[in-house]
């Protein structure tokens, strides 16, 4: 990441024992620690983020392509669900494309 060989991180730990002194330098130690996975957990959650997002969107264009590809619009999507809820028959614009909806028979009732 850095390109930090050991000869530099010996050199760093020299100066920090010089500067720091033994009492506290392992502190110092535990707290960089603790800063750097805090960072490295907050760049992967912001990464994995972004990567959700991206998704996302590439799903709706893909989406967004085949209905264009079968010639369907949203506006005639959502008028042939409106009908199906409502227990209609769709359009026959919408025979040709749509896929047939399968229907569970009622149990038979007993008496």
């Amino acid at each position: 990441m850095f390109d930090i060989g050991f000869f530099e991180l010996i050199l760093i730990g020299i100066i920090g024992l010089v500067v720091l002194g033994p009492e506290r330098l392992p502190h110092a130690i535990r707290m960089t620690s603790a800063w750097i996975g805090k960072f490295r957990r907050a760049s992967l959650a912001v990464k994995e983020e972004l990567e959700n997002e991206i998704n996302t969107k590439e799903m709706t264009q893909r989406i967004q392509e085949q209905m264009n590809d079968l010639g369907l619009d949203e506006q005639t999507l959502k008028q042939s669900l409106d009908l199906e809820s409502a227990g209609s028959k769709p359009d026959s614009t919408l025979d040709s494309t749509t896929a047939p909806t399968s229907q569970t028979p009622e149990p038979p009732s007993t008496p």
